[in-house]
């Protein structure tokens, strides 16, 4: 298993762009890890990094040899959680990558009761971009990338499609507002028929980022419908949107 403490090394400066960065995530001081970096570039025979002079980034060799990097770092928490499955504790690490609207919502709840049951279980989850799942999945930054409409690339597969109801949040004196709203819940309420994107495109709009899932799905569905759209105020912060209202 040595060797994979290689691998884990050479991950670490990738990520960090820079030996002395990533020394300090190691705790390894800087002269060693760059000693192990140059004796791995002797052992393939050519340098996996460009040295310059705020950090290093990677070779063209580099780049291929990071691909196996990555896939071998992965291979073996697979195969770790597979053994300790054979003892009946289920362990190991999952590393999810998300929106910010799924971060708020399900997501919470359902690493929760995962861990309930399987205490053993780690996770780390990254807020990112529509554009950003698919990167993170093909450099093995990520095991699982949950997203609103993710853009495919080759290499990513979709193991679950959900449909999802979009929301609009309304303050209590907008016009839009009206007795005809239904409670759902102590918080939530609905119109009896659904609000139309035509009717809210009519009013400032506080809408996410342009990394975002939702925004993307919005704006699709404005420019088939030929709707200009009046963003008064966007944020990457669900928080703050929802502040807003206010």
């Amino acid at each position: 298993m040595r060797h994979l403490q290689q691998l884990v090394f050479v991950d670490a400066v990738a990520r960090a762009g820079s030996i002395r960065r990533a020394a300090d995530t190691l705790a390894i001081t800087s002269t060693a890890l760059n000693r192990r970096i140059l004796a791995i570039e002797e052992d393939l025979g050519t340098p996996i990094f460009e040295r310059l002079s705020n950090g290093v980034r990677l070779s063209t060799a580099g780049e291929l040899f990071i691909q196996h990097v990555r896939q071998q770092l992965g291979d073996m928490e697979r195969l770790k959680s597979q053994i300790a499955d054979l003892s009946g504790v289920r362990r190991g690490h999952v590393s999810i990558v998300c929106g910010q609207a799924l971060m708020e919502t399900f997501l919470p709840a359902k690493v929760a009761a995962y861990r309930n049951e399987y205490p053993n279980v780690t996770f780390s989850v990254k807020v990112c971009g529509r554009d950003e799942v698919s990167d993170h999945l093909l450099d093995f930054g990520a095991d699982v990338g949950m997203i609103y409409e993710p853009e495919m690339q080759t290499g990513v597969q979709v193991i679950r499609e959900v449909p999802q109801r979009l929301y609009a949040l309304l303050h209590k004196s907008h016009p839009l507002v009206s007795e005809s709203l239904r409670r759902v819940s102590d918080s939530v309420c609905e119109h009896a028929q659904p609000l139309r994107l035509a009717d809210c495109a009519q009013y400032p709009l506080a809408l996410p980022s342009s990394r975002s899932a939702i925004r993307h799905s919005i704006v699709q569905a404005a420019a088939r419908r030929s709707l200009q759209l009046n963003v008064a105020v966007e944020s990457d912060n669900a928080a703050f949107l929802q502040r807003c209202l206010i």
